[in-house]
């Protein structure tokens, strides 16, 4: 396996057929990026920003999401907002 070190840079990355496990992107720009086939398992997100983001036939078993910031943010058409306000009213079972 090799080590690639990118920084300051500007690319854009056509992978396929790739591993990329153990890699770290720190300050990264993925604005506009298309996964497809992906496994992030084991993955960690620390202060990213998904905005606009849209997840089709995705597994999201085990997830956990901590201190996030939910406006706007659906599940299968369901504000997550007014879900996690009925759940803290005691209006739904967890």
């Amino acid at each position: 396996m090799s080590v690639i070190k990118l920084s300051d840079c500007q690319h854009q990355i056509d992978a396929c057929d790739a591993n990329f496990a153990a890699s770290k992107f720190e300050d990264v720009r993925f604005a506009d990026t298309s996964f497809e086939r992906a496994t992030l398992e084991g993955a960690s997100f620390v202060d990213v920003h998904l905005d606009g983001a849209s997840f089709v036939r995705s597994n999201f078993g085990g997830v956990e999401s901590v201190d996030g910031h939910y406006d706007g943010m659906t599940i299968e058409g369901f504000l997550v907002t007014e879900m996690l306000a009925k759940a803290r009213a005691g209006e739904v079972g967890a």
